[in-house]
């Protein structure tokens, strides 16, 4: 596959993020057709739907019914995911009826593998079997999207400094 040559690289033309340039033309280090695009058969993804709840359950679920998930994967009319991954959450102690819930996601004939994405060790993810490691908001350049003080106003929230040096990021 052919690489970018490192050292004698120039600024984008102005023109090269509007036009409709061949990838070869505007990336010359590029090959054609040298990017893979993974096997031809690829598994079709599954959508469940597992996150509205039972029918007749919730009278308007417009942003879903995540506190019902784990009782709807247990009855397995709607389906089992092979993998259920979340992501910043506790799906065990948000979701309330505790018990069943970790009960749940222990069973691994209900789901097969679980992946916690986290910046914590809890006690949800320590039912997963795979944790993912995350920066909380201190440690990352972000566009703040918590609730303002200042409504319509974007914050960009910048890296603590490291306490060592008393530098900044």
């Amino acid at each position: 596959m052919g690489r970018r040559p490192s050292g004698r690289c120039k600024p984008w033309p102005q023109s090269l993020a509007t036009s409709t340039i061949p990838a070869a033309v505007a990336w010359p280090w590029v090959r054609a057709g040298s990017i893979p695009k993974g096997p031809k058969d690829k598994p079709k993804a599954k959508g469940l739907k597992v996150f509205d709840g039972f029918k007749g359950d919730v009278a308007l679920p417009t942003h879903h019914v995540s506190n019902q998930v784990f009782k709807v994967i247990k009855e397995g009319s709607a389906g089992r995911p092979e993998v259920y991954m979340w992501y910043c959450y506790q799906p065990v102690y948000s979701n309330a009826d505790c018990k069943e819930n970790e009960a749940v996601l222990k069973d691994e004939k209900l789901i097969p593998f679980t992946v916690a994405v986290t910046p914590f060790y809890d006690e949800s993810s320590s039912l997963a079997d795979m944790i993912l490691p995350d920066a909380t908001y201190l440690e990352r350049w972000d566009w703040e999207d918590m609730v303002s003080p200042n409504p319509g106003r974007r914050v960009l929230s910048a890296p603590a400094p490291d306490q060592a040096s008393g530098r900044g990021p």
